[in-house]
């Protein structure tokens, strides 16, 4: 007897209808494909990005710090300084400091202990250097979460396509979302590149007229002094010298709030004021290959042949960066013509004959590398030679008529820093602070 249930007692099909019948339709339509990391690496990839991004403001400093050291050491372990080289710098300092203070009449914090000059590999440079420009870098964090956020009416049918196929279709928030949760890390990895690359040719910390907020310590980049020195056959104790004054002047002035804070401001003002161009990174495969890059700076290091970080950085400046640009000039010109002169003058000082080393960084400051003119396009900082000439006719104008007290004059409040008109004819300037002959 057969014990094999009938039709009717069959539990029901499960798969109705003929799997093979052409054009039939299934009886439910499957699920829209979801971001599922095991089945999808490059959601998982999105994911993980949108874990470590959680919380944080316009950049991911970890991410940009990160970068920045790997960039500066070369992507390998840098070495630390050696004790001598270090007391070495300090020693030195140490017979700079009062100098700088009797020439400028400003006090410089942490002197004379402990003191305010430290010896520094790249590394170092780099990381302080991110955590001195951090109001500077929020703010072309900015810019870049402004060219990722997508207009309310915007659609992007083709990126859509692309998510789709991906497996992001469903992401929370769909491209607003994604776009979101990428630009602080895009930022990131803009920030910690451009630093990186300024620490391996950085001098010291003013190698730029950028303040450091907090002031903090003036760094030393022993290696790079070392190389300078080398290149220009100049004695090395006479090139780390001439460096740790010019910086040493350069902390004591822009540490003064009327100027430090308005050049900090104004430079703000302009990184934000910048449209970037997300269409540098190309589609969306040059969007992950970035991201790439950026997981595999945590890891370890960009990604090779990925899009550059700096990718979007390029472009005409905006009106309103013009304008700010003229306002920065008021500032930047006068005050680098100062800080060249009394580095100069104090140098020469503690090392009797130090033209080769003042005429070596001058070469220096406008035989630019590319890392450091870009970051002086998006600050808005750049000068040239014009403008140099135009520092130093102004401060020999007022020495001329006045003497070094004059020129000390501009240090004394923000109704000192001169007008356009007063730049080119230093006589109008100082007939209007009552030092005219």
């Amino acid at each position: 007897m057969s014990t094999r249930p009938g039709d009717d007692e069959l539990p029901p099909d499960p798969f109705p209808g003929d799997p093979f019948a052409a054009g039939q339709p299934p009886s439910t339509p499957p699920p829209p494909p979801q971001p599922d990391a095991a089945l999808n690496p490059l959601a998982g990839l999105f994911a993980q990005f949108a874990q470590t991004t959680a919380g944080q403001g316009p950049l991911n400093a970890d991410l940009a710090r990160h970068l920045a050291v790997w960039t500066a050491a070369g992507g390998m372990v840098e070495a630390n300084l050696e004790p001598l080289e270090r007391i070495r710098i300090e020693t030195i300092a140490a017979r700079a400091i009062p100098l700088v203070e009797e020439v400028t009449g400003l006090s410089l914090p942490g002197s004379p202990k402990p003191s305010p000059v430290g010896g520094s590999t790249r590394a170092e440079w780099a990381a302080e250097t991110l955590t001195a420009w951090r109001p500077l870098l929020d703010g072309l964090a900015g810019s870049v979460g402004a060219a990722f956020t997508p207009e309310p009416d915007d659609t992007d049918d083709d990126l859509a396509e692309q998510l789709q196929a991906l497996g992001l279709g469903a992401f929370p928030g769909g491209f607003a979302g994604l776009a979101k949760m990428i630009a602080p890390t895009v930022a990131a990895m803009q920030a910690g590149t451009l630093l990186g690359q300024l620490a391996t040719t950085a001098l010291g910390s003013y190698d730029l007229v950028v303040p450091r907020t907090p002031a903090t310590r003036v760094l030393v980049v022993s290696r790079a002094v070392a190389e300078f020195s080398d290149s220009w056959s100049l004695p090395a104790d006479h090139a780390a010298t001439q460096i740790i004054v010019r910086d040493l002047v350069s902390h004591a002035i822009l540490g003064l709030h009327h100027i430090g804070d308005l050049i900090t401001r104004l430079t703000i003002a302009h990184a934000s004021a910048g449209q970037l161009d997300p269409s540098g990174l190309g589609d969306m495969g040059g969007l992950t290959a970035l991201l790439g890059g950026g997981l595999g700076g945590l890891l370890g290091g960009p990604t090779p042949g990925g899009p550059s970080p700096d990718a979007m950085l390029s472009g005409e400046p905006t009106a309103e960066q013009l304008r700010l640009r003229a306002q920065l000039r008021l500032v930047i010109i006068p005050v680098l013509g100062t800080i060249d002169y009394l580095s100069s003058a104090i140098g020469a000082r503690l090392l009797n004959d130090n033209r080769q080393v003042v005429e070596a960084l001058r070469r220096r400051r406008l035989d630019r590398d590319n890392g450091t003119r870009l970051v002086e396009h998006l600050l808005g900082i750049g000068v040239d030679q014009a403008g140099l000439d135009d520092g130093r006719a102004f401060v020999g104008g007022i020495l001329e008529r006045a003497g070094h007290d004059g020129l000390l004059a501009l240090f004394e409040g923000p109704d000192r820093l001169p007008t356009e008109a007063e730049l080119a004819a230093p006589g109008l300037w100082l007939a209007r602070i009552g030092l005219a002959d």
